[in-house]
């Protein structure tokens, strides 16, 4: 990993992994050392999406990245509900590959490479267009009845919620990890407990 900047150079939250319990513990060891097997995705898709999580999030560690594309491909491939999903929207599986496909249609017809081979600002410029609606009534879209907007949403909030759930990412923004078993106690205006990060003077 990069060496670390911010205000809290000093803090690894990793230290207070004895205090939780073995359940919590196994679950954010997994999220240090993610795995580059997908149960959904091909290996292509993979880099598609590790390139497009990079430019949403402005995240560029590797291991943050490639965790926050395996959580996608588990989400995916997992047999569960999702909480909340518009009318007309594919399930979150179809909806990523159905996505992937038109996406990178879209792009070929643009730019008639693959969006791996584009170099990053232009790989940047073709994110910022599929947000402010640039693609939206083009035809590889609308023969998989997506909507742009709908994918790029669902790729946002599932990384975003991947990268700050990185054990990494905790640590570099004080957050002091999972309450349980042993609770935050000090909980009054500028009260941290002992275990709280402490901001670089």
């Amino acid at each position: 990993m990069p060496v670390k900047e911010g205000y809290y150079t000093k803090f690894d939250v990793m230290q207070s992994l004895p205090e939780w319990d073995s359940h919590t513990r196994e679950i954010v060891q997994q999220r240090l050392h993610g795995s580059d097997t997908y149960a959904n995705l091909t290996i292509i898709e993979a880099e598609i999406l590790k390139s497009l999580c990079q430019h949403m999030t402005g995240e560029e560690r590797p291991d943050v990245i490639q965790y926050a594309v395996t959580h996608l491909d588990q989400q995916s491939a997992a047999a569960k509900g999702e909480s909340q999903r518009k009318a007309g929207t594919p399930p979150l599986g179809k909806l990523i590959a159905n996505g992937l496909q038109a996406f990178e249609l879209s792009v070929r017809g643009e730019c008639i490479v693959s969006f791996l081979e584009l170099e990053a600002g232009k790989q940047l410029e073709i994110v910022q267009k599929i947000r402010q609606g640039h693609y939206d009534r083009h035809s590889c879209w609308l023969e998989r009845n997506i909507s742009p907007n709908v994918w790029f949403q669902k790729l946002l909030g599932i990384f975003t919620e991947a990268v700050y759930s990185h054990p990494v990412v905790w640590s570099e923004i004080g957050y002091a990890g999972p309450a349980y078993p042993r609770g935050y106690v000090r909980v009054g205006l500028h009260d941290i407990d002992p275990w709280e990060a402490i901001m670089d003077v």
